[in-house]
């Protein structure tokens, strides 16, 4: 699998790539507590960051080791490809790489609207602009994904989240958003996919923060050949403890914090730009005032619907949130299993192993 980023849930002793398997093949020993999911992520990337020294963080350091990066893989790979939809990290990657004279193939990007209606895209639009602007001097394609009905076939099938085929790690989302399904396959192994990943994940337990990685979103990548995590990357471990120091310098965190309370939202803009990463212009963008409501409060994911409701498919909304009802129903006695707001079910977030935050370093 070409990605440098390994990861898995384990339980009893198997690998598996989607956790809602685990939900149905253990379901009782799970409701009882008698066994455990633990959510594994790359070894050789925690073996880079135990014990790494506390870096240079001001936002052009941190930046030129995107740069550096950039260009390493732009040098060793035939292909590089950017899942990109014009939010701040890979907008970020995108513009470090055109003003540094660093070829991008193709830019991705998996739209929202069933009918290219422009305020449902609206999102997107924004970068897309920006990535044509570029092409083909400084990006080869800019290559845009637009949903069909067909894409949501998979809720008419049974056991649909337990198929690898069409749900990876934990994400059960609102529409056939999925990226093993939209993103066109990799033509060799000379292919990278750079994908974002816009903060660092930080915890404070005990009066102690730790760095770790949470499973939700970041494991709906599992298996996917070609993806590379450019801001979780054991090869550039210096940049993920360049932009923890640069967290912990811009926002005091509080006993109990974790990254699923986001951004604080008066200190959001100047946590984006001191992690290194540019922001759009656009401050439904940059404040992420569009898509970053928990489950289907988000507006696009509204406009969605409406769009639903619109083209006369009644028949296949009410069976969305009927499927979102009978998970909710199967596995709702999981402790610490899922979570069910608005009728939509997810599952409740699982950290990796966690890496104690000194001072001046990382822990060994």
């Amino acid at each position: 699998m070409n990605t440098n980023f390994h990861q898995y849930y384990n339980c009893s002793g198997e690998q598996y790539f989607n956790l809602w398997q685990i939900y149905d093949k253990h379901l009782n020993d799970l409701v009882d507590g008698y066994k455990h999911i633990e959510y594994v992520v790359d070894q050789d990337l925690i073996a880079t960051l135990k014990g790494i020294k506390k870096p240079t963080y001001d936002k052009r350091y941190i930046q030129s080791l995107m740069v550096r990066q950039l260009k390493k893989l732009r040098n060793k790979y035939n292909k590089l490809r950017l899942l990109y939809s014009g939010g701040t990290d890979s907008f970020t990657i995108l513009k470090l790489a055109i003003e540094n004279d660093i070829y991008i193939d193709e830019t991705i990007t998996h739209l929202v609207s069933l009918q290219n209606d422009k305020k449902t895209n609206i999102e997107y639009l924004h970068g897309i602009a920006y990535a044509q602007k570029h092409c083909p001097n400084n990006i080869g394609r800019v290559t845009l994904i637009h949903p069909t009905l067909q894409d949501l076939d998979y809720y008419y099938t049974n056991d649909w989240h337990t198929d690898e085929s069409i749900v990876r790690g934990s994400p059960i989302w609102l529409r056939g958003q999925y990226i093993c399904r939209y993103m066109p396959p990799a033509l060799d192994e000379d292919t990278v996919t750079l994908t974002g990943q816009e903060k660092p994940q930080l915890i404070k337990q005990d009066n102690k923060v730790y760095w770790c990685v949470l499973d939700d979103p970041m494991s709906e990548y599992m298996k996917i050949n070609s993806i590379y995590h450019f801001f979780c990357d054991k090869n550039n471990p210096e940049l993920i403890a360049a932009q923890v120091y640069a967290f912990l310098n811009t926002v005091k965190l509080k006993e109990g914090y974790n990254n699923t309370d986001s951004y604080q939202k008066d200190t959001r803009l100047d946590l984006i730009e001191n992690l290194g990463y540019y922001l759009t212009g656009k401050s439904f963008i940059d404040k992420a005032l569009i898509g970053k409501n928990r489950f289907n409060q988000s507006i696009k994911n509204k406009r969605f619907l409406k769009e639903l409701f619109k083209q006369g498919h009644e028949d296949l909304t009410n069976q969305i949130f009927q499927n979102h009802k009978n998970l909710y129903n199967k596995y709702k006695n999981i402790k610490h299993g899922i979570e069910y707001h608005n009728g939509f079910v997810k599952s409740v977030g699982r950290y990796s192993q966690k890496i104690q935050v000194f001072q001046d370093s990382f822990a060994g």
